[in-house]
């Protein structure tokens, strides 16, 4: 680990998608996401069994969130500042001692706030490397690549969570716990490539740099509009899971497994969406994109008017298929935009501070309105497949006002 950083990798090398930089980060990455989603499950059957009612699961994603907001200036400034592959084995670490933690018998949301503090400084360094490990050509491409792999983590770590939290819940923190462990393995193989700054770590210095690569982001179109729209995917994908979660409980009458399940059959979908995402969409014709997301709300809706059980999966698969094609291209424009200020780190944390803030609001609408009504759960999900469609559309607007892709 004392070993002095490479250079960037050479032209020909940021030429091939699948170089060793990749490999090494898309299994870093699948291991990280599986173990994620895996302890979610877990906790979420404990909370479930618990005496913290209905709103226990969207506190427990709000901790998982917080230090994405609280520390979004830093650790985008640490991932710009350091070799990016030393920052994924950090963050893992701190994964480690969140879910060590849960041995000692500490409160899961503490744990879990924890392992979000891991996830908050692992996500600026894992999609930022991106950029130094193939050409701009080649960006959308890897971030299909990492985002299927995610994806499929997700799968995963949902359905084996999910099923071993309702036997044993034991058995699913171990299942996360040696996912983790994976993760970190593997980080130790990934490029020790130069960071691009060098600024010190200074908190005036770091908060007055956050601060104007904020402004730029801000002010620049593109960016800008890569910014709401990942935002809102990510802030509808929290709260559909959780709407979900209530939907399977209340309608069903069924419990961790079957929502895993559901959470299954979405993630198939996001991955070929970020299949079709990756060969159809370009830099040129990134708005189709927003296409996709009015079909989210969609399907969401032919979800709930579903008696029929299959097609009713096959409305969640569209929702999993449109939600592919409408994120990766967003996240490879913010990488491009990021890139050209040499900031991608802190562009990225800017990100996770916008899609968590986002996050937390929608967390607090409909989590208040789960546990401070009487509303059906389906009303829940159609108020919440009407907001995503008016959002999506705002967007719309705001591209064409702006001359975003003029």
């Amino acid at each position: 680990m004392n070993a002095k950083p490479s250079a960037l990798p050479n032209i020909k090398t940021k030429e091939k998608l699948f170089n060793r930089g990749i490999l090494t980060v898309l299994n870093a990455q699948f291991f990280s996401a599986f173990a994620d989603n895996a302890l979610f499950f877990a906790l979420m059957e404990i909370i479930s069994q618990g005496s913290f009612g209905k709103e226990g699961t969207y506190i427990l994603q709000g901790t998982f969130a917080l230090f994405y907001i609280l520390l979004a200036p830093f650790v985008g400034h640490v991932a710009d500042n350091l070799s990016k592959g030393q920052v994924l084995l950090i963050g893992n670490g701190i994964k480690i001692i969140g879910i060590s933690l849960l041995f000692a018998g500490i409160n899961p949301f503490v744990c879990y706030a924890i392992v979000g503090l891991g996830a908050a400084v692992y996500s600026p360094a894992k999609f930022g490397i991106l950029s130094e490990l193939v050409s701009n050509n080649l960006l959308i491409k890897a971030n299909g690549l990492i985002e299927g792999s995610t994806i499929v983590a997700i799968l995963l770590g949902s359905a084996l969570g999910g099923i071993l939290a309702e036997s044993n819940v034991t058995y699913a923190i171990l299942l996360a716990f040696s996912a983790f462990f994976l993760a970190l393995i593997f980080n130790l193989f990934i490029p020790k490539l130069s960071p691009k700054r060098k600024d010190g770590f200074k908190l005036g210095m770091i908060s007055k740099k956050f601060i104007i690569v904020l402004r730029r982001l801000l002010m620049d179109k593109k960016a800008r509009f890569a910014i709401l729209g990942t935002s809102l995917f990510w802030c509808g994908v929290a709260v559909l899971k959780l709407l979900l979660n209530d939907w399977v409980r209340d309608v069903l009458g069924e419990g961790t497994e079957k929502v895993s399940e559901l959470s299954l059959i979405v993630g198939v979908g996001v991955i070929l969406g970020s299949a079709i995402a990756a060969i159809t969409i370009t830099q040129k014709n990134i708005k189709l994109s927003l296409w996709a997301g009015i079909g989210m709300s969609i399907s969401v809706i032919l979800f709930l008017t579903q008696e029929n059980l299959y097609l009713a999966y096959t409305a969640l698969l569209c929702v999993g298929v449109c939600g592919g094609i409408f994120l990766i291209p967003l996240n490879a424009l913010l990488q491009e935009r990021g890139g050209k200020l040499k900031s991608t780190g802190t562009a990225i944390a800017i990100q996770n501070l916008f899609e968590n803030s986002f996050m937390m609001i929608a967390l607090l609408i409909f989590g208040g309105l789960s546990a401070l009504t009487t509303i059906h759960i389906g009303y829940l999900m159609a108020i919440f497949a009407g907001l995503f469609s008016l959002l999506v559309l705002a967007l719309f607007i705001h591209i064409r006002i702006r001359n975003v892709f003029a």
